[in-house]
């Protein structure tokens, strides 16, 4: 009978999900309280998914510097922010932003210090993936600088990050704004169980509401479609 305790108690431990872990974590070390951040075990997720959406990110960062996001929300609603290593390795970084009732136009979240588990856990900027959602829908804007430090990107290009479970021959993908297609292309032979990364040039484009359309040829020729709604904004560097 203690055994089969023993194991459930295992089992039910090992089942918590990431912010719970994260929760864990943050309790302890991170001083600010203003998020959940741990490294924690890998969540194996055999799924094609999306892990990284930012406007202008970080070459690198160092001891001591301390990260302020910047994110644009357009409306009124909840908005999630997360990030992780978008290579995984043997590491499995996961954060998530406490605070979701953020005011419409651009916010800031900060302190992110890299002190507590960024550079302990060797997660370097530019394998940093960030994601903000208004309502778990629609990605935002986001631009990354260390806090009073201004070096914002020049790129004005969205980096996208997806990871693939399986073979892909070919995506086609294009932006559309309502029934207009505003940007198209194509990238071809994606290996398994790898991250490919997106560049969508939304230069000299409105700012509005937008979706980025997946149509995806697998390996054996099956075919799928996926859609991102994203919101477009260009950031005026301040």
């Amino acid at each position: 009978m203690n055994k089969c305790l023993f194991l459930f108690a295992v089992v039910a431990i090992q089942s918590f999900s990431i912010t719970h872990a994260a929760e864990l974590k943050v309790d302890e070390n991170i001083k600010e309280g203003n998020r959940w951040e741990a490294v924690i075990p890998k969540n194996v997720s055999g799924s094609f998914r999306l892990v990284s959406f930012t406007l202008s990110r970080l070459a690198s960062y160092s001891r001591d510097d301390v990260l302020a996001l910047h994110v644009y929300v357009p409306e009124k609603g909840q908005t999630h922010i997360t990030a992780n290593n978008i290579v995984k390795n043997n590491v499995n970084y996961q954060m998530e932003v406490k605070k979701t009732d953020f005011e419409q136009g651009w916010s800031v979240f900060t302190p992110w210090s890299v002190n507590d588990v960024l550079l302990p856990n060797g997660i370097k900027a530019k394998n940093l993936g960030i994601e903000a959602k208004l309502d778990e829908q629609t990605y935002l804007p986001t631009v990354l600088r260390r806090k009073g430090v201004n070096d914002v990107s020049s790129e004005r290009a969205y980096a996208l990050h997806f990871f693939t479970p399986a073979n892909i021959k070919s995506i086609h993908y294009r932006v559309v704004e309502g029934n207009q297609k505003k940007l198209e292309g194509v990238l071809t032979d994606i290996f398994a169980a790898s991250t490919f990364r997106l560049d969508l040039n939304m230069e000299n484009m409105s700012n509005g509401f937008y979706k980025l359309i997946l149509e995806i040829t697998w390996i054996n020729n099956r075919k799928s479609i996926k859609t991102y709604p994203f919101y477009h904004l260009e950031y005026e560097d301040n």
